[in-house]
């Protein structure tokens, strides 16, 4: 599990601290209240200040996985990560084309 709480600020340097690299998938869940929502960030650059992800999210009301498109707006503090080792399902592939 990777943890980015104290890193410092800047969602390029979060990632550089957390040893990301260029095609990374990483997971995060945040729970409260009895809701859930997760959410797999595929990292498809990474420059000096800024980042951008491919991002997926599903939760408790919504479970099936949803592609988001890309976005250069994560703050990777709001939830613990790991990184994940599986491969992109069908629809995951369908929305990187």
């Amino acid at each position: 599990m990777l943890r980015n709480h104290g890193v410092a600020s800047g969602p390029a340097k979060q990632a550089r601290a957390l040893g990301l690299k260029v095609g990374d998938v990483i997971f995060g869940r945040a729970e409260t209240r009895g809701h859930w929502n997760e959410v797999k960030l595929q990292l498809l650059f990474l420059g000096r200040e800024v980042c951008v992800w491919r991002a997926w999210r599903r939760t408790k009301t919504a479970p099936r996985w949803k592609a988001e498109g890309e976005s250069a707006h994560w703050d990777l503090s709001c939830r613990p990560w790991s990184v994940l080792k599986e491969t992109l399902t069908g629809s995951q592939r369908a929305a990187r084309s």
